[in-house]
């Protein structure tokens, strides 16, 4: 199992346009997500996004970078 956290800060009010664009995700993204085992869970505290992804194996991983 491959796991890798990321940390990222949004500017400041850009949260909205962050979400929007996560709520409107392209079902073909979702699909190569799918197709290659990657979870991901993104949490927020402030202006801050920590985000956990797991996948199969590294190859998978970086596979859904296609």
């Amino acid at each position: 199992m491959y796991s890798i956290g990321i940390g990222l800060k949004l500017k400041p009010d850009a949260y909205e346009g962050y979400k929007k664009a996560h709520d409107e995700c392209w079902p073909e993204l979702l699909e190569l997500q799918r197709a290659h085992g990657v979870n991901m869970i993104i949490y927020r505290w402030d202006d801050q996004l920590f985000i956990h992804a797991t996948a199969p194996s590294e190859a998978e991983w970086l596979n859904t970078r296609e």
